[in-house]
């Protein structure tokens, strides 16, 4: 009895240093990556205050245009963890003059969704957070919501000096990045769809830059008998011919794949596994009918698959 009490004594204490140990390491890094920031800033006000960098813009041919300054500085989110100093020289922003790289430390990163600094008189500005990838991951592991233990920190630059007690409404306004320096992923147009916010004209990730992708459906192969034209993924068949169909799928990161086959006619067939073949016969009154045969897959969460050349075939009914 005695063992148990000790052993019982022990595991509590264990818990308690645990808990302790993490909020102190949770303060500690949030107080790191914040100074880092902040020196970062202050390298970028000495190097504007300096006019470091007006020489090497006018060499590039840089001249003031409509009062603007002649070189700009900002601190550009490259990913959550990686940042760059820049300075920026005016008619000149698609090739900026690197001052430093930085990474924030371990642990620490900057929350989605924003890109950085420009120094300047508007406020503009960022949020980080410690421990958010561990977090996240425990909480699906366990199937618990911890997300109540993330320790965030807005940083607001205004008028080249930053403060951590600024106000959330200034978050945002940065530089224009990558889609991963936004902290957002660029999705594929086939086996990906977006989800949660999106950010468009990105040079990187023009159309596809969302908060999260999530996997959907994919048709790999789709073929018909008598075989199309592969060129053209054409067929011309003749008034009451039938055609076969035959198809191969992937579901993804889904359980379950269903779907329709559009046969183009107005008819249309319910279809459901990873592969499967069907058959339609067509008709047409008139001298010459296209037809487009479309499959259309959707998984257990309702994602459908994107339309690609590969999913459909013209069909060409001639008496």
């Amino acid at each position: 009895m005695r063992i148990i009490k000790l052993l019982f004594s022990a595991i509590i204490i264990f818990l308690i240093i645990t808990v302790v140990g993490f909020f102190i390491a949770r303060e500690s890094l949030l107080f790191w990556g914040s100074s880092k920031i902040k020196k970062s800033v202050s390298t970028l006000t000495i190097s504007k205050n300096r006019d470091s960098f007006i020489s090497q813009c006018k060499q590039l041919g840089s001249t003031f245009v409509n009062g603007e300054d002649i070189v700009t500085y900002r601190l550009r989110f490259l990913s959550s963890k990686e940042y760059l100093l820049e300075a920026v020289c005016s008619q000149f922003s698609y090739d900026p003059i690197l001052i430093e790289q930085v990474d924030l430390p371990n642990f620490v990163t900057k929350v989605p969704g924003t890109s950085g600094f420009l120094l300047g008189s508007r406020p503009n500005g960022i949020e980080i957070q410690v421990f958010a990838e561990e977090i996240s991951k425990i909480s699906e592991a366990i199937k618990i919501d911890l997300s109540g233990l993330l320790r965030k920190q807005v940083l607001i630059v205004e008028d080249g000096s930053i403060s951590n007690n600024g106000d959330e409404r200034f978050i945002g306004g940065g530089p224009v990045t990558s889609c991963n320096g936004y902290g957002y992923e660029c999705c594929q147009d086939v086996s990906q769809t977006g989800v949660g916010d999106k950010i468009t004209g990105l040079v990187d990730c023009e159309k596809s830059c969302f908060a999260s992708c999530a996997t959907r459906p994919v048709v790999l192969s789709f073929n018909s008998n008598p075989l199309f034209d592969p060129k053209l993924r054409s067929l011309e068949i003749t008034n009451g011919a039938t055609v076969e169909y035959t198809y191969v799928a992937d579901a993804g990161k889904a359980t379950t794949v269903g779907g329709v086959l559009d046969f183009g006619d107005g008819k249309k067939l319910p279809i459901s596994g990873l592969a499967g073949q069907s058959s339609h016969t067509y008709s047409c009154t008139k001298p010459s009918c296209e037809y487009t045969v479309r499959l259309v897959l959707e998984d257990n969460w309702g994602v459908e698959s994107a339309e690609t050349n590969i999913s459909k075939i013209k069909i060409i009914v001639r008496k």
